[in-house]
């Protein structure tokens, strides 16, 4: 049985990355499993964690993860620093960006449309109403990607970083 040298992770004849920390297996096996470490992770890369890594269990960490894009729960775990793992604290990082996002739409969508109401533009302030319904989308979208175990950044929104 070959181990993974990066994580210890069991690797399968003939795998060309290990598929529990994603690193090439060509030059990367020992004969002997190492102490477990927790994976590292880069966006764009899929979480495949086990679930009790480095004193965290990767399980919670991804419920963490789903949670924080239900709404403004996100910025809530984001300043809690509820995550503990890369993973989750990439996704919890996108959902507080995204939870100020929806909040300064929902105070421009809210003032375009008492602007426009003054002038009797019609349907325009319902059209103004898609900004949110897409903020939502992109909240679904989020959690989508963080029950896959999947590390990408947002779409339109992904790559505006309010909170560091």
């Amino acid at each position: 049985m070959k181990f993974c040298s990066n994580c210890g992770g069991q690797i399968p004849e003939g795998t060309a990355f290990c598929p529990t920390c994603g690193a090439a297996v060509a030059q990367n096996v020992n004969q002997q499993p190492q102490q477990q470490v927790a994976p590292t992770q880069q966006p764009g890369q899929q979480y495949n964690g086990q679930p009790n890594v480095g004193g965290v269990d990767t399980n919670t960490e991804k419920i963490v993860a789903i949670v924080s894009y239900l709404s403004i729960i996100g910025l809530i775990l984001h300043f809690a620093k509820a995550a503990k793992t890369p993973f989750g604290q990439f996704h919890v990082k996108q959902a507080a960006n995204l939870s100020i996002i929806e909040i300064i739409a929902s105070i421009a969508v809210s003032v375009l449309r008492v602007l426009i109401s003054q002038l009797g533009i019609p349907f325009v302030g319902s059209i103004l109403g898609l900004v949110n319904t897409a903020i939502y989308i992109l909240g679904l979208v989020g959690l989508i990607w963080a029950a896959q175990g999947k590390m990408d950044k947002l779409p339109v929104v992904g790559n505006i970083e309010i909170l560091k």
